[in-house]
């Protein structure tokens, strides 16, 4: 078990072999086929020889020709010495400039980095913050009740607003005044600053005296935003 075990016994002559492999791709790689597929003889420190009658049947220029591994403990010259043939190391790749994106995948990776943000989350977890049932979740986004937001088939995502009180009511009258308008637009007007708001946000401005300003004020922001479609397949 011990010498199963004993990889570093023989580690230089492991470097050896690899550096004789390495100096064969290296010949391959400058046509020198000849020369990197000439035969490797093995002979091992303190073993005796091939018989004579064994010996006679390798052709003695092939013997000749190879170069020798010598076993030994010590250090060693490298085995084939070709020095002048070897490549230098392969220079690492250049940083190269990324390729330019289009206004099409900017404005993907734009919609997918708001699509990601802290404050959408996954409906699991959303219904878990809750209290609610993913299941009772699911059915409160298909009435309308809750904003979600829906990216190809990344899943929908829910807005942590609707956890604020006050805040949920404001999106709950926002959705029923403007059914069938695209969520992602109703999430865009209640981040938009409004002038009615002085200048904030529905979401920072909104108050329970002026909750109803601030349902017309982004209720108007939705028809009248001019954004283009956020959807993506």
């Amino acid at each position: 078990m011990s010498a199963a075990y004993n990889h570093a016994e023989y580690v230089e002559q492991r470097r050896r072999m690899m550096q004789d492999w390495a100096d064969r791709l290296d010949l391959f790689e400058q046509n020198e086929a000849e020369a990197a597929s000439m035969p490797l003889a093995v002979r091992l420190e303190g073993v005796p020889a091939l018989p004579s009658e064994q010996a006679a049947s390798v052709p003695s220029t092939a013997v000749a020709a190879s170069p020798i591994l010598l076993v030994t403990h010590g250090n060693a010259m490298p085995l084939v010495s070709a020095s002048t043939h070897r490549l230098p190391a392969v220079p690492p790749p250049q940083s190269a400039l990324p390729p330019a994106l289009s206004d099409i995948q900017r404005d993907r990776m734009e919609l997918f980095d708001v699509f990601e943000a802290p404050h959408n989350l996954p409906v699991a977890a959303f219904a878990k913050m809750a209290g609610k049932s993913r299941r009772w979740i699911s059915y409160e986004i298909k009435a309308g009740n809750l904003l979600a937001l829906n990216v190809g088939n990344r899943g929908q995502r829910v807005p942590d607003w609707h956890l604020e009180p006050l805040k949920h009511a404001l999106i709950q009258a926002v959705l029923k005044l403007n059914r069938g308008a695209d969520p992602w637009n109703i999430y865009r007007a209640l981040l938009q600053p409004l002038a009615r708001l002085g200048a904030c946000s529905a979401l920072d401005a909104v108050t329970d005296s002026n909750l109803d300003k601030a349902i017309m004020a982004v209720s108007a922001a939705v028809k009248d935003g001019e954004w283009p479609s956020l959807q993506v397949a």
